[in-house]
């Protein structure tokens, strides 16, 4: 039986010391991206994670198959990207060889994984021209790396950057080649199947990618230069989000044309079909390049995350007639899709846990989280103490409506006097897209287990 006490004065489990552990974060979780690779559950799964006690470092770890986790880098490498400040996809596995982008300079290193763990990785692009790189996508083609290349360059008179698709080979003459430049900025520069033709989406000042992009599409010449760049989807005020092909050459993405970041397809006569039109949201702003909220599987189905009334939801989509099949998972956010196929991994997190690495095998159909990531998930509390959000819509201005998630005070061993009610504290984004998560912050249970 609880005891009653006032609000706001309710001992807790939840300490400032809690809180303020430092939390390892982790972000784009990856398969190893060559064509020849295996394609199973069993695959070793990628991603990047920070080490807040070793001054923010971020590295790539590796999970194999028997469970065990892996630091693939030297201690003296930390990986991170600064194309647009926000970075992202800033690594890349191709055919057991990792490819990074290094924090301290900003250059393309590659490195042999099957060699010692203290060798040093070595540097594929220029240190003394100002580049930087994010969202690196392997060319199975030519054998190189594409990307987004920015340059700055101190003696310019333009204060803006130069932002374009780069090509980086992987075998001597080492280089930064330039393949598509013009836009202000530039995102996804993905290869086809075939490596016949490249698309992209690009944009330009004063849109914000979430206002305005422009999805292009270019041939790919025998010298590996590109050609007859065209406008395929787009506009001022339509944003573009996320292409991919498929396995037979087919191109997807996201576009908001109907008010809502839908899917759709190019078909083969240059038509465009919307694949399971619905009032939710499948795509995020983007803030850091490579962000994922879809992936291609190799049976035609399309494995999605999307967004309904502030929390979102793990589906598959039958890639023949377009019907959501919505997966039973315990994640309410979910980030950074990928498959090698037949599988897919993501990082999810539910109002009970923090950011964990999940794995969905298609062919035991199993969705599991792989390990615990984070000090929210390692407090070891009882769940009694966690407040569940719940989620409220209100009206705003100019008869629109607005969503937000209401965490009463949870404590398993008080409860408030009947006549009295907790203090209220309202927690608001200052940003302009910013969108408060489901997902476990010790930081508002410090305060609900308080009677707040």
């Amino acid at each position: 039986m609880k005891t009653i006490f006032p609000y706001g004065v309710w001992p807790s489990a939840i300490s400032a010391e809690l809180v303020a552990r430092a939390s390892p974060a982790i972000d784009q979780p990856s398969f190893d991206c060559h064509p020849d690779r295996a394609t199973h559950a069993d695959q070793p799964i990628y991603w990047l994670q920070s080490q807040p006690e070793n001054n923010g470092r971020n590295t790539v770890f590796c999970r194999q198959s028997d469970g065990a986790v892996n630091d693939l880098l030297p201690s003296q490498f930390s990986v991170r990207s600064r194309v647009h400040e926000y970075g992202g996809a800033c690594y890349l596995v191709v055919g057991g060889t990792l490819y990074f982008v290094a924090a301290h300079d900003q250059r393309i290193y590659r490195h042999q994984l099957e060699s010692d763990a203290n060798s040093a990785p070595e540097a594929l692009t220029p240190d003394d021209q100002g580049y930087r790189f994010a969202d690196l996508h392997y060319d199975h083609r030519y054998r190189r790396l594409l990307c987004i290349g920015e340059q700055h360059n101190a003696l310019d008179t333009n204060p803006e950057p130069r932002n374009f698709i780069a090509a980086i080979p992987l075998t001597a003459p080492y280089g930064v080649q330039t393949l598509v430049n013009g836009a202000d900025f530039y995102a996804y520069p993905r290869i086809s199947p075939d490596g016949g033709q490249l698309c992209w989406i690009s944009w330009n000042h004063p849109a914000m990618p979430w206002d305005g992009t422009e999805l292009g599409l270019a041939d790919v010449n025998e010298d590996g230069t590109v050609s007859e760049p065209r406008l395929v989807a787009g506009a001022p005020e339509e944003s573009i989000f996320q292409p991919r092909w498929s396995k037979t050459g087919v191109l997807y993405f996201v576009s908001d044309r109907s008010n809502w970041w839908n899917l759709y397809r190019i078909e083969a006569d240059g038509s465009t079909t919307s694949i399971c039109p619905m009032a939710a949201e499948f795509a995020t702003p983007l803030w850091t390049l490579g962000m994922s909220t879809y992936s291609l599987m190799d049976d035609g189905s399309i494995a999605c995350a999307f967004s309904q009334n502030g929390q979102w939801h793990l589906g598959l989509i039958d890639g023949h007639c377009g019907k959501l099949h919505i997966q039973k998972a315990p994640f309410t956010e979910i980030t950074g899709l990928c498959s090698n196929g037949y599988a897919l991994c993501f990082v999810g997190a539910s109002p009970e846990s923090g950011n964990q690495l999940v794995l969905w095998d298609f062919a035991s159909a199993q969705i599991k989280a792989l390990a615990p990531t984070n000090n929210e998930s390692d407090a070891k509390l009882d769940t009694a103490w966690y407040s569940k959000p719940q989620a409220l819509t209100f009206a705003t201005a100019g008869g629109h409506h607005s969503h937000a998630f209401y965490y009463p005070p949870c404590n398993p061993n008080y409860q408030g006097p009947a006549d009295a009610k907790p203090p209220l504290i309202v927690v608001c984004h200052g940003g302009p897209t910013g969108a408060t998560s489901s997902a476990l912050n010790l930081k508002l249970q410090f305060w609900t287990s308080r009677g707040f």
